[in-house]
C-alpha cells in the first residue's frame, strides 16, 4: 500500500481525514519496513565527484541548495543515522510504526507530498532529534582553495565533506577520527575517488596528535562535536564520553584541541572552524573566545544561507546565514 502513496503529489492530502485515519497504521508498518538510506549507483556518485571537481569557487556565503559533492557524504555514511541525542535517541531506533504514525500525520498537514526526503527530516522535527548535519563539500573547496597552500588538517574528520573539498581543491589532506565506523567508510570513500595518495587518515583522537610526525599545515578546517547533543558512539575515545558536562568539555578538550592544532600549524595559517550556538552550548562563542586567548583575531567568514523556502522571506541572506566557518589568523 506505501507504494501508492510514497512520493506521490497531494497522495495524503487528497484523502479525507477518515479514509488517512483507516490506513495510517498499515503506511506506518509498510514504511519502517522501506529502507531510508541513501543508495546511489557508481556512475552517479563518480559525476558527483567530477561536479565537486569541476565546481568553481566564488563568494563566501552560498546557497543551501548548492549540494555538489554531498551524494558521496550520503551514501558512505550509513552510519550517520546511528548519532544519538543526549537522551540517546537516534534516527536508526526512530525509524519504527509508532514514529513513523507521527510523522505522516505531520507531513500531511505540513507538506504537499509524502517524499522521502520529507519523511527523513519528518523524523528528526517529530521526535526531538538534534538536526545533524553533513559539512558541504563545495564550501569546504572554497575554503581550502582559497587559504591553503598546500596542507590541510582536520582534527574532526566526520562525514568526509571537508576531506572531498580539500582534495577536490588539489590540496593535501590530514584528518583524524576516533570513531573506527566512521574512519573505515572515510577509507571507502577515499579509495572510490582514487585519492589515496593525497590524503593520511589516523584513526585515533586528535588529542594524541603529538604522537604523529607530519608537515605543519596551511589550514585547519574542521567542525567540532556539539559535546552530549550529538553521541557518535561509546567508544573510549570519543571526546563527548570523557567528560561531565559542557563546561568541562570545552575547557579540558576543545581549548586543548584548539592550542594543540595551531601549534602544527604555519606562522601565516588560518584555523578554520564550523559552530553555531545552540541552547546552552555556546560553542561558536566559544571557538572565537579560545581563539582570542592565544592571540588569534577573525580574518574572514564563510556561511551556507538559507533558502527563500526555508527561512524568512523578509530577512536579509546575513540574517539567513546559516552553518558558519569561521578563519582566523594570528593577529599582527
Amino acid at each position: 500500500m506505501i507504494s501508492n502513496y510514497l512520493n506521490k503529489r497531494f497522495s495524503l492530502r487528497n484523502l479525507t481525514d477518515k479514509q488517512f485515519d483507516s490506513i495510517v497504521d498499515r503506511l506506518a508498518e509498510e514504511l519502517s519496513c522501506i529502507d531510508y538510506l541513501h543508495n546511489y549507483d557508481d556512475d552517479i556518485l563518480m559525476k558527483d565527484w567530477d561536479n565537486l571537481v569541476k565546481y568553481k569557487v566564488c563568494a563566501t556565503d552560498t546557497n543551501s541548495t548548492v549540494r555538489t559533492g554531498m551524494k558521496l557524504c550520503e551514501h558512505f555514511f550509513p552510519n550517520f543515522f546511528k548519532i544519538k541525542n543526549k537522551k540517546g535517541k537516534s534516527f536508526e531506533e526512530c525509524w519504527a510504526k509508532e514514529s513513523l504514525i507521527k510523522v505522516l500525520r505531520w507531513n500531511r498537514k505540513s507538506h504537499s507530498t509524502p517524499y522521502l526526503s520529507e519523511i527523513r527530516r519528518g523524523i528528526y522535527f517529530t521526535q526531538g532529534l538534534t538536526k545533524n548535519t553533513m559539512y558541504r563539500p563545495h564550501l569546504a573547496k572554497t575554503i581550502t582553495y582559497g587559504l591553503s597552500k598546500n596542507v590541510v588538517l582536520d582534527p574532526c574528520a566526520g562525514w568526509g565533506g571537508r576531506m572531498l573539498g580539500t582534495l577536490a581543491a588539489g590540496k593535501k589532506y590530514i584528518g583524524f577520527e576516533p570513531n573506527t565506523e566512521t574512519y573505515e567508510n572515510l577509507k571507502r570513500l577515499l579509495s572510490f575517488i582514487k585519492c589515496n595518495n593525497n590524503a593520511t587518515l589516523i584513526n585515533d583522537a586528535v588529542e594524541n596528535i603529538d604522537k604523529y610526525d607530519f608537515e605543519n599545515v596551511d589550514v585547519i578546517l574542521t567542525s567540532p562535536p556539539y559535546f552530549n547533543l550529538e553521541i557518535y558512539s561509546n567508544g573510549p575515545l570519543q571526546s563527548e564520553n570523557k567528560y561531565q558536562n559542557y563546561q568541562e568539555w570545552c575547557e579540558k578538550w576543545l581549548t586543548d584541541v584548539i592550542r594543540l592544532t595551531t601549534s602544527r600549524m604555519q606562522v601565516d595559517g588560518y584555523s578554520c572552524w564550523n559552530g553555531q550556538n545552540i541552547g546552552n552550548v555556546k560553542l561558536l562563542d566559544d571557538i572565537i573566545n579560545i581563539h582570542n586567548d592565544i592571540g588569534f583575531e577573525i580574518n574572514k567568514e564563510y556561511g551556507i544561507v538559507s533558502s527563500m523556502r526555508q527561512a524568512n522571506q523578509k530577512e536579509p541572506a546575513v540574517k539567513r546565514r546559516k552553518e558558519l566557518t569561521i578563519a582566523f589568523r594570528r593577529a599582527t
